[in-house]
C-alpha cells in the first residue's frame, strides 16, 4: 500500500514502495506464519491440559461408579440390584461390609440371628441367657463336660428315686425340689430328732 499525493511526480516513489513491499511479501508471510504457529502451539497446550484434566475427572467417575474395592460390588451394580421399596437394613459403616466370599457366611449367621430373635422372645426362658460371644474353646470343653456330668447325675437320681419312692423323678421334679431346698432342709432337721421320727412312724 502507498500514499499518493501527485500521481505524476510521486510515480517513481510509488513504484519504489510497491517494489519494496513485493520483495518483502515472503518475509512478512513467514513472520505471520511464525506468529500463528506460536499462538496455535499455546492453544494446543491449553487444550491438551484441559483434555488431561477432563480425562482424569472422568477416570475418577469411572472408578467411583465401577470400582469394587470398598464393598466387593460396584455402586452401579448395587444401584441396579437394590430394591428400596422392600425391607432393608441400614449400614452406616458400609466400608466394613463386603459382598465377597464371606457373604454366604454372613447370610448364614444373619439367618441364625433371625431365628433366635423370633423364637427367643422376651417370654422365653432363655431370653436372659448368658452371652457366649467371648467364650473360649477351653471353656466350651468345660461346658460340654459339665453337661455330661449333669446327664449322668440325672440318670443316677432317676434310678435312686425309683428305688426309694417307686417312681423316677424327671428333671422338672428335681428342679422343683431344688427350689424348695430350704423347706426340705428344715424338715430333715426335724426328722433328726429321734422322738419326732418315732412319732411319725406310728
Amino acid at each position: 500500500m502507498a500514499l499518493v499525493h501527485d500521481f505524476k511526480n510521486d510515480r517513481a516513489e510509488l513504484y519504489r514502495q510497491l517494489d519494496a513491499q513485493i520483495e518483502h511479501v515472503e518475509a512478512h508471510q513467514k513472520l505471520n506464519y511464525a506468529l500463528d504457529a506460536i499462538v496455535m502451539d499455546r492453544r494446543f497446550l491449553q487444550v491438551s491440559r484441559s483434555i488431561e484434566q477432563i480425562m482424569s475427572e472422568l477416570q475418577g467417575f469411572k472408578t467411583a461408579l465401577f470400582g469394587t474395592t470398598d464393598c466387593g460390588l460396584s455402586p452401579k451394580e448395587l444401584y441396579l440390584t437394590s430394591k428400596p421399596s422392600q425391607a432393608f437394613m441400614p449400614l452406616p459403616q458400609f466400608r466394613d461390609f463386603c459382598f465377597d466370599e464371606k457373604l454366604s457366611h454372613f447370610i448364614t449367621r444373619l439367618n441364625r440371628y433371625e431365628q433366635y430373635a423370633i423364637y427367643l422372645s422376651s417370654t422365653h426362658p432363655w431370653h436372659e441367657r448368658v452371652s457366649f460371644a467371648t467364650i473360649t474353646f477351653q471353656e466350651l470343653q468345660t461346658i460340654h463336660t459339665t453337661i455330661n456330668e449333669v446327664k449322668e447325675e440325672l440318670t443316677l437320681i432317676e434310678q435312686k428315686t425309683k428305688k426309694w419312692l417307686g417312681r423316677s423323678f424327671a428333671l422338672e421334679d428335681v428342679l422343683k425340689i431344688n427350689t424348695e431346698k430350704i423347706i426340705i432342709d428344715q424338715w430333715l432337721q426335724v426328722f433328726d430328732d429321734e422322738q419326732v421320727w418315732v412319732f411319725l412312724r406310728k
